[in-house]
């Protein structure tokens, strides 16, 4: 891969010190990890040994927090692989173009919860160790 895509990896990796997400036909997904761009190929193989199935010409170069992987293919559109359902979605045209959708996940913006009652156990003591 070119020098372009590692400054794009480089600039991802600074987003996703915070906790920052994708958001994909109206669904987020986390991004926490994106690896080395020399690691992209051996990562692969390390899946490919666990029974995960991959395009000819795809990679993985990063992962959520639960457990999937983000892919690039040998024309660098990028797919979310859910472990779940074994959907491969499509998330972006370009390394670059995934990089700009990323944004900072961010608690204030979160709905307030919508608590109706709480209760309390009689004689229930929590105990710190």
């Amino acid at each position: 891969m070119s020098d372009i895509n590692q400054m794009i990896i480089e600039r991802i990796r600074e987003m996703i010190r915070l906790p920052t997400e994708i958001e994909v036909n109206g669904e987020s997904f986390a991004v926490r990890n994106i690896y080395e761009l020399s690691d992209w190929q051996q990562r692969t193989a390390e899946l490919v040994g666990h029974e995960w199935e991959f395009d000819i010409g795809e990679t993985v170069f990063a992962e959520d927090d639960c457990g999937n992987y983000f892919t690039i293919n040998g024309i660098g559109h990028t797919f979310f692989l859910d472990h779940e359902t074994d959907e491969r979605i499509p998330v972006s045209n370009s390394l670059y173009d995934f990089a700009q959708r990323l944004v900072h996940r961010d608690d204030r913006d979160m709905p307030k919860p919508n608590v109706i009652s709480t209760w309390k156990a009689l004689g229930f003591e929590p105990k710190f160790d």
